[in-house]
Parts: structure tokens; sequence; C-alpha cells
């Protein structure tokens, strides 16, 4: 896939099946990465072989807010300069999110969204030309009212992520579809990425 980096909360190393790349950060995940054939695969939420740096309870998530905050006004006006961290890239490539519900207690994300969309509409970083969220909506779950109404903002995330400028990809799956299961949908999503010319995810 044409991306160099990939943002992760899982903890495991699905995406690196290699030798892992030591990290100096003993607790929290700033500058956490691996990297495998030239892409950097970033552990936002910490990784198994730093059991510290694993992300849970809301001491961690606000300590690591505070760590994100410190990192950016230390570059002040230059927050669309060289990527190093996550959040610069974040902050300034264009993003593709999926497999991600986004529930609010992902509170570090969401914190990093409202800065994001502040700053664009300051002036301070430039909009990127693409940040996408795919959703997928298992309609066989679903009752009737939600899908008579599945044109409208059926959840707060949805509505969320349309307020910040985040343009929402509906990617529909049941037994009667094209798609029959969420492998199905995200094979057709990779698929769509791969001919993506954008450089990040």
């Amino acid at each position: 896939m044409p991306f160099k980096n990939i943002f992760t909360t899982n903890y495991d190393y699905g995406f690196t099946p290699h030798q892992q790349r030591k990290n100096k950060e003993p607790k929290y995940s700033l500058k956490r990465f691996q990297e495998v054939n030239g892409k950097k695969i970033w552990h936002i939420h910490g990784e198994l072989n730093a059991p510290a740096s694993i992300m849970l309870g809301y001491d961690h998530y606000m300590k690591s807010i505070g760590n994100l905050q410190k990192h950016l006004k230390k570059k002040k006006n230059e927050l669309n300069k060289v990527n190093e961290s996550w959040t610069d890239a974040f902050l300034n490539d264009d993003l593709y999110i999926f497999g991600l519900g986004l529930e609010f207690d992902e509170i570090d994300i969401w914190w990093l969204l409202a800065y994001r969309n502040r700053n664009i509409l300051e002036g301070k970083i430039q909009q990127p030309s693409s940040f996408v969220y795919f959703d997928i909506i298992n309609m066989d779950e679903m009752d009737d009212k939600i899908k008579n109404s599945i044109n409208t903002p059926y959840c707060p995330q949805i509505s969320m992520l349309k307020a910040y400028g985040v343009e929402i990809i509906s990617y529909y799956v049941g037994k009667s579809l094209a798609h029959k299961s969420y492998s199905e949908a995200y094979d057709a999503i990779i698929m769509n990425l791969d001919k993506s010319p954008s450089e990040h995810i």
C-alpha cells in the first residue's frame, strides 16, 4: 500500500512481523514506532514489549494528552514542519481511518481531532486533501428504524467527525449485500486505498 505511516491502537505486532525496534519511551508513545520495509508503524497506545506503555485507564490517557500538548507547544508556529511524532503526521498528512470504532473513551484521539480542526480554521495548518473515516455498517444487526433512516447521523461519533470536516464513507455488510462480512468490507477498503496517490494513512 502507498503509505509511509500507519497508526494502530493495537498493542500487538500484527503489522510488524519482523524484529521489533527498541523504543526509548518506557511509558508514553509520542514517538513509538516500528519500521517494516520503510513504513513506520506507530503504536500510539503502547506495545507489548513495553508493558508500562500500554494505555489503560484515564490517568494514563490524560498524562499522554499532557505529553501531546507539551510537544505541540514546543513546535509553536512550526506545526507543519518535520514529522517528529505520530501527532505531526496526524495533523498534517492525509488520513484514512478504518477498523477503529472511535469510542469517546479514546480521548487522546478526540482531543487531537479537535486541536487539528481548530488550527485548520485558524490557518495555522493546511487542510490536507483527504481525511476519510470508513464506517462499516452491519445491516443484519440493525433494527428496522435505524435501517430506514440510514442516511441521517445515526451515532454521536459520526456527527462529531462530520463537524470536524471528516468525510464519511460507509460500507454496508449483510447476508443479502455485496459484502457479506466485515473482512470482505476491509478487503474492499484496502483495494481502494491501494489505488490512492496519498502517502499517508
